[in-house]
């Protein structure tokens, strides 16, 4: 899940207000401003531009429970994914946390991960 308080705790700990932060990012103030409160589900670009701007790890800007299961499936041929959460927000979370850290390990990897096809 999003720690979308530490988001704002940033924020305002370098005296930024909503309006600069959204124009650091690229985008509208409201739209930032919905992230902050919770509102908007940012993707996981948009999260790793957060922790750019604000200088700390991904990892810092989710919380993690110890009790989340993601079901994922992919089909090579027809190229599709299918993603089972069961409504649940932890879930989805949780398939955005795993997704933050392999996008963090590819990027600081020097060599790029090789994926085996079945």
């Amino acid at each position: 899940m999003i720690a979308y308080d530490v988001i704002k705790e940033l924020r305002e700990e370098r005296n930024w207000s909503q309006e600069q932060m959204a124009e650091r990012l690229g985008m509208s103030k409201n739209g930032y401003a919905k992230i902050e409160r919770g509102e908007s589900l940012p993707s996981l670009e948009r999260l790793d531009e957060i922790a750019k701007v604000f200088d700390v790890s991904v990892l810092e800007l989710i919380r993690v429970s110890d009790k989340n299961v993601v079901l994922q499936t992919q089909n090579h041929h027809a190229n599709y994914h299918y993603n089972h959460y069961a409504n649940n927000e932890a879930l989805q979370a949780e398939n955005e946390r795993l997704k933050l850290i392999m996008l963090t390990k590819m990027k600081s990897s020097p060599k790029r991960m090789k994926v085996s096809k079945s």
